[in-house]
Order: C-alpha cells, then sequence, then structure tokens
C-alpha cells in the first residue's frame, strides 16, 4: 500500500481529536462551574461565600475525588491496545472477556474507594487540608462521582478501541450540555452541592451514550458485570460500615480538627476496612475470579 503523507496527516489529526475531548472533558465541566456558579450562589443571597465554595468544589474536593479516577486511567490506556486486538481479529469471546475484566476490576477497586471516601470525607479532608464542614459536605457529596469519571475514560478508551471514537465526541458534547442546563437549578436547590449532582447528571448520560454504543456496534452484554458489580456493591457496604463504627470508636479520643490526628483516623479505619472487603473478597472467591493466578501467587507469598 502507497498512502501519501497528506493522507497520514488528515488520519493522525481526525484520530487525535477524541483522545483530546477526553483529556479536556472535566475542564470542560469546570467551566460551566466558572461560567454559572457564582451567579446562582449570588440569586439564593450566596455571594458572600461564592469563591470559597468554588475553590473547594474545582480545586480542593476535587483533587481528592480525582485519586480512585487516576485508576481508571491506567486500566484504559492499557485496554485499549487488547481490545483492539480482539476486535480487528473478529474474537467476540476474547473481546467480551477484555471487557468484561476491565469493568469488572475498575469497579472493584473503584467503588470501595469512593465509598471509604463518602464514609471518611470529614477525617480525610481534614488530614489533607483543614476541618472544613463545607469542604466535608462536598466531599462526601462529590466522591461517588468518581465511578462515572471512571466509567468515562474507559469507555472511551473502548470506543477508541473498536474505531467508534466519535462518539465519544458526541456523548461529552451531549454530558456538557446537561451540566450547564442543570447547574443554576441545582445549586439554586442545594447549594454548592448542585454544582456536584450537575455533573453527576452529565457524566451519567455521557457514560450510558457511549455503554450503549459498544453494545450497538459489537452486542457486549453487560449482564456479568451488573451481577458482579451488585456483589462489590454489598461489600463495598459492609467494609463502609466497618470503617464508619471504627471512625466513630476513634472519635471518642481523637479529633478530626488536628491534622495529624485525622491521618491516624485515615490510616487505621482504612486499614481496618481494607481488610474486611479483601476477607469478603476472598472468601466469596470474586478476587479469584476477576485476578486469578495473581490471587493465589500474592497468597503464596504472604504464606496465607
Amino acid at each position: 500500500m502507497e498512502i501519501s503523507l497528506k493522507e497520514i496527516y488528515k488520519e493522525i489529526f481526525l484520530s487525535s481529536i477524541p483522545f483530546i475531548f477526553v483529556g479536556i472533558a472535566m475542564p470542560m465541566f469546570q467551566l460551566a462551574d466558572l461560567l454559572s456558579f457564582n451567579k446562582a450562589m449570588s440569586s439564593i443571597g450566596l455571594q458572600h461565600v461564592a469563591e470559597d465554595a468554588l475553590g473547594v468544589l474545582n480545586v480542593y474536593a476535587q483533587k481528592l475525588v480525582l485519586i480512585p479516577m487516576t485508576l481508571a486511567t491506567g486500566f484504559s490506556m492499557a485496554l485499549l491496545p487488547s481490545v483492539t486486538k480482539a476486535y480487528v481479529s473478529e474474537d467476540s469471546k476474547e473481546f467480551n472477556r477484555q471487557l468484561n475484566q476491565a469493568f469488572q476490576i475498575l469497579l472493584f477497586i473503584t467503588i470501595p474507594a469512593v465509598v471509604g471516601m463518602s464514609v471518611l470525607a470529614d477525617p480525610i479532608y481534614s488530614a489533607f487540608y483543614s476541618h472544613d464542614p463545607l469542604g466535608i459536605s462536598v466531599l462526601k457529596a462529590y466522591a461517588p462521582v468518581s465511578i462515572l469519571f471512571a466509567l468515562f475514560s474507559v469507555s472511551a478508551a473502548v470506543l477508541q478501541g473498536i474505531n467508534q471514537q466519535k462518539y465519544t465526541v458526541l456523548s461529552l458534547l451531549v454530558g456538557f450540555l446537561i451540566k450547564l442546563s442543570l447547574n443554576i437549578p441545582l445549586i439554586k436547590l442545594f447549594e454548592t452541592e448542585g454544582s456536584v449532582y450537575a455533573t453527576a447528571f452529565g457524566y451519567l448520560a455521557a457514560v450510558l451514550l457511549n455503554l450503549y454504543v459498544i453494545t450497538y456496534f459489537t452486542g457486549y452484554r453487560y449482564s456479568l458485570t451488573i451481577r458482579r458489580s451488585v456483589l462489590i456493591t454489598v461489600f463495598s457496604i459492609i467494609m463502609g460500615l466497618a470503617a464508619w463504627g471504627m471512625n466513630g470508636l476513634l472519635s471518642l479520643w481523637l479529633t478530626t480538627e488536628g491534622r495529624f490526628q485525622a491521618i491516624l483516623i485515615v490510616a487505621v479505619c482504612a486499614i481496618f476496612g481494607a481488610l474486611i472487603y479483601a476477607a469478603l473478597s476472598l472468601k466469596s472467591k470474586l478476587a479469584h475470579r476477576l485476578f486469578g493466578a495473581r490471587i493465589d501467587r500474592l497468597k503464596a507469598k504472604l504464606g496465607l
């Protein structure tokens, strides 16, 4: 085959646009807040706290929420070559296996992380910054949105792998329009948390569109992923209740108003919760189904 440089550059340029849109998804949603947040807060008489609230929303709380999402970025980049290979070779069994593994491992890590972050919002926010009731409430509301961030990242990677990346741009624009249209009404209803809810609705629409397009072009079904997600959610709730109980117990002697004490609370509760979640995952064989022989090797190294 002889392909001109002009055609090569054109292909590179057109293929890069969806990747760029995925990268600027979050700044686009932040732009919606910059355009409307202060105006909405002023309309309900909260202009005196609007600047501080916007800083908590788009800087402090969001940095913490992005911690679980970084896991999704790694998965999405590692997923792209294997998905593309299975799709191009028309190996539907391998393609379905790759997607099942990607989505389930992603949720296996992200769901307990956001549950723990919601339950421990007070000591986590205090450990990283300082004790602030507004920041704590925003983080508690914002943490679950990290699941949608992660799913958008991975589903966009899948669309790129099956050469349907143009729909990533469409889904993101739909989500952005929903964010713009709901931002002011929800802020008027729920103050700072309203912006979080508008972001959640926008990302939810984008994720659902991406997942629908994947099914439409590949025939992939989410039934197994949904069943496993229910089990993961149940384990995460049990873990969250355990962490909440430990947090309440430690609060009898420690306070989150001091940074060192907040760090100590987070460390103890996180380790306790992680051990509960790991025990449930191993006992139910869920970890074995997701990670296979790697779990056996890990248990052998730990002498279990």
